[in-house]
């Protein structure tokens, strides 16, 4: 048998072999079977090669197909042209319009022009550079927007492949995201601006014009739940319609027949995003004809709820939950401003109409002590007539029962002084008259009357006064008072020994030297829990009926409260068994005057608060400013005269005597009218501070010497020519141009009126120097200044304010409610306030320093 093998080969790989077997065992295998073999062969091997071929790319197709079909991305080929080419089988959905409607179109021909332009720009820059070019677009399909981020890549020298992946979820997240950040950033704006202020109709107001600013609504409002708990009152809203919805006094019922009644009656926010659809709840506004989505938030302050704010859009679908979210954090912090702003009003009604108690009780008590001392001073001195004899003689009898009589009144007496003394100080209308006083003489002068106190006991009266003391700062006859009070209690619950008075110099807790006073005794003394009530006011330390001495138990108090309007402390010590020590201080006496008059600027600061005189100090002593107190605006002129100040600061809130009759008294005087004053007025109870930066201040008539003198004064650079003058008496604008024109130097512009005369302020060429009248009708001269002060590039204008001091009872009550004006409206604050003080003197200084 004969066999014949041949090699399969496919390429350059043998995958088989092909046999042949010969029946006939002598048969010669010839070239021409060879021949034949091979072309068997390599024919078998071609096919087999071609049928696994095939079946690869069948397989490689069912492959691209079924990745293609799980691909969510646009494919696509797009030509030179801007030509759609190919369009995989991708997602069909994210196509702007079906594949065979795209397939041979452009982009201008299938897309709005300014998205064609860019498609096209992108598809030209990833030709030219050969590299990826990745951005993100926006299109509609269908009834939605989509976003994409394509990426297109150069596939060959005409055409690139455009793979487009939908990003819209992220961009929706990302949208929230930024949204959110917005929304928390001006909530909390609000928030801040909201809470920063006491006012209940400034609150109000903030809140719907921020939230219609900072969120872009349309409308916003704020109702609050009536006290009757029935209805929800319009307190603010934004725009016309809202003006127009106070101005009816716009109210709704708490129920569910109203967005916000809903809100207020149930406490939980109401949205409609599409008031089209929603016609139940949204009760359709004519003043608000564009609203197209409402929503309100209540307001609540724990369990209640005291109103909601109501927010209206021109765009329907508008509020998210996380809007609402916001929105409700910022509500209840508005809720908690409200809170306040009511609790602060309650709380202020209530210190008024405590004060008002106070002062009718206290007006009740000086009466009744008036009327009581007229009857009693007469009992007094007839008793005395008839003792001395001057009607007749009296028998011992009579005697015995007239020295009764008399030291009954004079007991009287004492006690009712005691009670009208306590009435003035509680009524602030205490005054003392402050001094340089000889403590040493005082003392030895009240020694000498109270030793008729001892003259039946067996107590030995001493005193203990160290020589040289210096003299203090007081009021005689009141530090006279408390030392006889201190004596009387001493020879009162002393039955034997000694009552020692010392008198000496000590330094004081804040360094500069006092004197101090004490009062010792070897009575019983007094218990640690007793001290503690000694110098409240009608409180004893035996107050039992059965008791052996007298009185109201108004003599510490009275004594305390009198020291410390002198600047000084009072306090005991005492120990059971072994007798009591009160002891009292008083500020030396410092001739300011003459200390500080060569080199030094001395300013004079006239307030009735020790502590806005304070910080006077503590901000001017650093500038090299020494600052000397006047508390009694009664002794300005005086005062003046004697330390010949710098500059002088004038309160004009004071009791008694007013900062306007301190200005007219100084303006009056020819030894003081050339003394610079800044006027000043500070409420204490806001800490908010007005500075008036009046630099000089004529008093009607005004002479023609005068003005032009003040105007000298000011103009120390010679840089003021045109002179602004603001009156509403045209005689008088006529009377004070001539003087100014007269003159030769000024230049005078005349307002007729405030509002003229602020409009040439505020025209953008203000003039170098003003005459100001204080009391006009329409805008005054105290809204001028306010505008000048709060204006940064007008502040420094210097001003003269004239006036005729004849200050009526309307004016008067004009001058109380713009100080009211002030409280609420203040943009001062303490430091602005001081500052504003500074640049005053500082102009006074250049003056002075020029020589004029």
């Amino acid at each position: 048998m004969n066999l014949l093998v041949a090699p399969l080969i496919a390429g350059d790989d043998v995958i088989g072999t092909v046999n042949l077997d010969f029946a006939e065992p002598e048969r010669l295998v010839s070239q021409d079977d060879l021949r034949l073999l091979e072309t068997i062969v390599v024919q078998t091997g071609t096919a087999i090669q071609k049928n696994r071929l095939f079946e690869r790319i069948e397989q490689s197709e069912s492959n691209l197909r079924a990745l293609f079909s799980a691909m969510e991305d646009v494919v696509l080929v797009i030509t030179r042209e801007g030509r759609y080419d190919q369009i995989a089988p991708t997602n069909p959905a994210l196509l702007v319009r079906p594949p065979k409607e795209l397939l041979g179109r452009t982009f201008h021909e299938i897309l709005p022009k300014a998205v064609a332009d860019r498609f096209l720009e992108k598809t030209l820059q990833a030709l030219e550079t050969s590299e990826k070019v990745q951005f993100e677009y926006d299109l509609p399909v269908g009834e939605h927007v989509f976003w994409f981020l394509a990426s297109v890549t150069k596939m060959d020298e005409d055409r690139v492949f455009w793979v487009a992946r939908d990003i819209t979820e992220r961009k929706k997240a990302e949208e929230t995201i930024r949204r959110r950040n917005e929304y928390l950033a001006a909530s909390a704006e609000i928030g801040r601006l909201v809470t920063s202020t006491l006012d209940l109709n400034t609150i109000f107001a903030r809140t719907v014009n921020l939230i219609n600013e900072r969120f872009g609504f349309y409308h916003a409002a704020i109702f609050i739940v009536e006290e009757t708990g029935f209805n929800a009152v319009l307190k603010e809203a934004t725009g016309a319609a809202g003006k127009e919805m106070k101005k009816r006094e716009h109210s709704l019922s708490l129920d569910g027949t109203s967005v916000v009644g809903k809100v207020t009656s149930e406490g939980v926010s109401v949205v409609v995003n599409d008031t089209t659809k929603d016609t139940l709840i949204h009760k359709p506004n004519p003043l608000l004809p564009e609203t197209r989505a409402e929503a309100a938030i209540p307001l609540r302050i724990g369990t209640r709820i005291i109103g909601a704010i109501d927010i209206q859009s021109k765009t329907a679908n508008v509020f998210t939950e996380d809007d609402i979210s916001v929105l409700q954090t910022l509500a209840d912090q508005i809720a908690v401003a409200i809170d306040n702003a009511r609790s602060f009003e309650l709380s202020q009604q209530a210190v008024m109409d405590m004060r008002e108690l106070d002062r009718l009780k206290s007006q009740f008590l000086a009466n009744m002590s008036h009327e009581l001392r007229t009857p009693l001073n007469s009992i007094i001195g007839f008793s005395r007539v008839i003792l001395k004899g001057i009607d007749g003689p009296v028998t011992e009898l009579m005697q015995q029962d007239l020295t009764a009589i008399y030291n009954s009144g004079q007991h009287l007496l004492g006690l009712i002084n005691d009670i009208l003394d306590l009435a003035k100080i509680e009524a602030g209308k205490m005054e003392l008259a402050f001094d340089e006083v000889n403590i040493s003489d005082l003392a030895n002068s009240v020694l000498s009357t109270m030793t008729g106190l001892i003259k039946d006991k067996p107590i030995q009266m001493k005193k203990v006064i160290e020589p040289n003391l210096p003299t203090v700062r007081a009021d005689a006859i009141r530090v006279r008072q408390v030392m006889i009070n201190l004596l009387s209690n001493a020879a009162k619950f002393t039955e034997e020994g000694e009552i020692t008075v010392s008198v000496g110099l000590h330094s004081g807790p804040g360094g500069p030297g006092e004197v101090v006073v004490s009062v010792s005794d070897t009575g019983p003394g007094i218990s640690k829990a007793d001290q503690d009530k000694l110098f409240l006011p009608f409180s004893q330390v035996d107050a039992s009926p059965t008791r052996k001495t007298g009185g109201t138990g108004l003599g510490l108090s009275i004594c305390q409260q009198l020291i410390n309007m002198h600047g000084g402390r009072i306090w005991v010590e005492s120990e059971m068994g072994k007798g009591s020590t009160f002891h009292f201080t008083l500020p030396l006496f410092h001739k300011e005057s003459d200390a500080h008059l060569d080199g030094n600027k001395v300013l004079l600061a006239i307030d009735d608060d020790m502590q806005v005189i304070g910080l006077y100090e503590r901000y001017l002593q650093p500038q090299g400013y020494h600052v000397i107190p006047l508390t009694d605006p009664g002794r300005a002129v005086e005062r003046v005269k004697q330390v010949k100040p710098f500059a002088v600061t004038l309160d004009i809130m004071m009791p008694g005597i007013d900062g306007w009759m301190v200005l007219e008294k100084l303006k009056s005087d020819p030894d003081t009218r050339n003394t610079p004053v800044i006027v000043c007025s500070i409420i204490e109870e806001y800490e908010k501070g007005f500075n008036l930066g009046a630099a000089d201040y004529l008093v009607k008539p005004i002479l023609e010497e005068d003005l032009v003198n003040s105007l000298d004064r000011l103009n120390a650079d010679g840089s003021i020519r045109e002179v602004l003058v603001i009156d509403d008496n045209r005689d008088d604008l006529r009377l004070l141009g001539k003087m100014l024109n007269d003159d030769g130097r000024y230049k005078a512009v005349l307002a007729e009126g405030g509002r003229s005369g602020w409009n040439l302020i505020s025209s953008g060429n203000p003039p170098h120097a003003i005459i100001l009248d204080l009391f006009m009708p329409d805008v005054n001269g105290f809204q001028i200044l306010e505008r000048l002060q709060a204006d940064r590039r007008l502040r420094d204008i210097p001003v003269i304010v004239i006036s005729g001091m004849d200050i009526s009872s309307d004016q008067r009550k004009q001058l109380d409610e713009f100080g009211q004006r002030i409280l609420t409206k203040g943009s001062f604050n303490e430091k602005e306030l001081l500052t504003s003080i500074q640049r005053a003197l500082d102009r006074i200084q250049a003056k002075k320093n020029s020589g004029v």
